[in-house]
């Protein structure tokens, strides 16, 4: 008896094309349709342009310190809409470094682990607070700056800074890293500082210091200010604006006198390129200055750290001091060529400098006598 093998027919079914499935389709009806968008950048204002149709906008950033390689860990902003009410924007951004001891003193914050996650915490009330991605903080601020800008020509954005610039330099890179310069060129037209209005429009009896707090004890008569968010900074830098430059429209600065310190977004993109070169002909004489920076006597590191930044800013790198003992190895011929191109530099400056590189390149060191800054 031969057994018969049960063979499974496959049904075929009709071919049935559902329309929301189509391609042509999705890309009709679909909200990540591409849409174009005018990329043009904003029109840079000047003081002698007749146009004042642009809107300020106070910000101002927490960040996990005041280097270069430092992250942004709070973003806080706010202009005034023309109705007169006040369009804030607050978000936090969960960097991947640990603040250092003086942001955390500055700002209130530090990172803290609960298990394996890392959070963001507030010292002063012990919360943990609510952190979003470095993109998406980006593109929300952007969507703010957009709201703000609205039928203006652009935005301006002011800051408080009395020392080096960090606010601008920390927001350009990054954008950088998100890949949105493109969109805020569209959007800002360049940025100012509101320490540089207080000093040209400010009352010279009153004002004493140009730091925030001071000026809120002096202009705002507020002896106990809260600065330590970015949020409440922004309003303080509001707050002086229109103190210092009124408009007596609906409690916003005057335009024309705002963008006479105007710095475009390509010039502070160009000090940023700047400042990174310095930075990196710092990073590349490290080696010689490596004793004096690893010691503990404050005096001298302070001295060598002031030294390798001037020498840096003249544009001479480890190359260039290396060929130079490769051609003259004397001291005095070195002496004679950085005297011509190291014009700034006093003559025990450019001797303790000499030293150095003798030390470096050739092994012979002369004891210089540490000079004392405060008696200069």
């Amino acid at each position: 008896m031969i057994a018969r093998r049960s063979v499974k027919l496959k049904k075929s079914f009709p071919t049935v094309v559902r329309r929301d499935l189509d391609p042509s389709h999705l890309c009709q009806q679909s909200r990540f349709a591409p849409v174009e968008i005018n990329m043009s950048p904003v029109e840079v204002p000047s003081a002698k342009s007749p146009s004042d149709n642009f809107q300020v906008v106070s910000f101002d950033l927490d960040s996990t310190g005041r280097r270069l390689v430092d992250e942004i860990c709070h973003i806080g902003g706010l202009y005034v809409a023309q109705d007169g009410s006040e369009k804030v924007f607050s978000n936090y951004i969960m960097p991947h470094r640990d603040p250092n001891p003086g942001a955390r003193r500055s700002f209130g914050i530090r990172v803290v682990n609960i298990g394996r996650f890392r959070m963001l915490k507030n010292l002063e009330n012990g919360v943990i607070i609510k952190t979003k991605s470095e993109f998406s903080v980006m593109t929300n601020f952007l969507d703010f700056l957009s709201e703000a800008k609205g039928s203006s020509d652009g935005i301006i954005l002011v800051s408080h800074e009395t020392g080096p610039k960090v606010i601008v330099p920390l927001l350009l890179v990054s954008l950088e890293r998100c890949r949105l310069m493109e969109k805020f060129r569209t959007v800002v037209a360049g940025f100012a500082n509101s320490s540089d209005l207080v000093a040209r429009y400010g009352d010279k009896d009153k004002v004493t210091s140009g730091s925030m707090r001071s000026l809120c004890k002096t202009l705002l008569g507020d002896t106990n200010p809260n600065t330590c968010s970015a949020m409440e900074r922004s309003k303080i830098v509001m707050k002086i604006l229109q103190k210092v430059v009124p408009s007596g429209q609906a409690d916003a600065p005057d335009i024309s006198k705002v963008k006479e310190d105007l710095s475009t977004v390509q010039s502070e993109e160009e000090d940023l390129k700047s400042l990174r070169q310095i930075l990196s002909a710092q990073s590349g004489l490290r080696p010689i200055f490596f004793k004096e920076l690893k010691t503990t006597r404050r005096v001298v590191r302070d001295r060598a750290l002031g030294i390798r930044k001037r020498v840096a800013e003249t544009g001479a790198d480890y190359n260039y001091f290396e060929e130079l003992y490769k051609s003259k190895a004397e001291s005095d011929d070195v002496k004679h060529i950085l005297k011509g191109k190291l014009t700034a530099f006093e003559d025990d400056d450019l001797d303790y400098l000499v030293s150095i590189l003798d030390r470096h390149f050739i092994g012979e060191y002369v004891e210089s006598p540490v000079s004392n800054p405060e008696t200069k």
